[in-house]
């Protein structure tokens, strides 16, 4: 697992990546799961969970991994 802290940039990326599939929600999910922790595998989870449908999950969990 990768416990690394992700940082403010990191974190932007992140909302970008989430934004494709959850519109403008995206910034208060990332605020919201970046307030419970900052661990770069933990945060990822926490994103994917919003997304439900699996396959859209699985996409955003790709592309979450290309991110610091």
């Amino acid at each position: 697992t990768d416990g690394r802290a992700l940082g403010d940039a990191a974190l932007e990326q992140a909302q970008r990546a989430l934004a494709a599939h959850l519109g403008p929600i995206a910034r208060v999910v990332v605020r919201k799961a970046a307030e419970r922790t900052r661990q770069r595998d933990a945060l990822f989870a926490l994103l994917a969970d919003a997304v439900t449908e699996p396959v859209a999950r699985q996409k955003l969990l790709a592309e979450l991994a290309r991110i610091g």
